[in-house]
């Protein structure tokens, strides 16, 4: 992994949507926050809606990291803007997590477990929103979250 230059250029604030998603917790931003990555500006919109760390609830009780909600936030923002930004492939926002999630002193054992998870298992969600962003192919409604994508669950024709 290459090391990112990145600047979260004013602090996040959010709140629990009071909703809950596949057993996790959704949150949402309550301003627009900004992010400065490789010397380019992203804008994340107040409003933006994630869900934190995507963790099994079964553990959650050995995950530490799962209490540091920043670098989820960013995560899933690139992901669901997949393909808009052609400079920002799956491999940096998956290596944006990593490093955001050391840099505030989340556990190195844990980051390293969860970013091997990661990297195994959301290819398919990143392509599935890149197909979508480009206008290839159309989300089944109902699925416009990868909260609640199951690339396993075959959409009714």
């Amino acid at each position: 992994m290459q090391k990112l230059k990145y600047t979260i250029l004013n602090k996040p604030e959010y709140k629990f949507t009071q909703q809950w998603t596949m057993n996790r917790r959704t949150y949402q931003l309550l301003d627009g926050v900004d992010i400065e990555i490789n010397g380019k500006i992203y804008h994340l919109e107040k409003g933006f809606i994630w869900d934190g760390w995507s963790i099994p609830p079964i553990a959650i009780k050995f995950f530490d990291l799962i209490f540091d909600l920043i670098p989820p936030l960013f995560h899933d923002f690139f992901y669901e803007t997949a393909g808009l930004y052609p400079e920002i492939t799956r491999r940096i926002a998956d290596d944006l997590l990593k490093q955001t999630a050391l840099d505030r002193g989340c556990r190195k054992h844990e980051v390293r477990i969860a970013y091997i998870i990661l990297r195994v298992w959301s290819g398919h969600i990143w392509c599935k929103y890149k197909k979508h962003n480009l206008g290839i192919e159309e989300i089944p409604s109902g699925e416009y979250s990868h909260i609640n994508f199951n690339p396993h669950k075959k959409a009714k024709q």
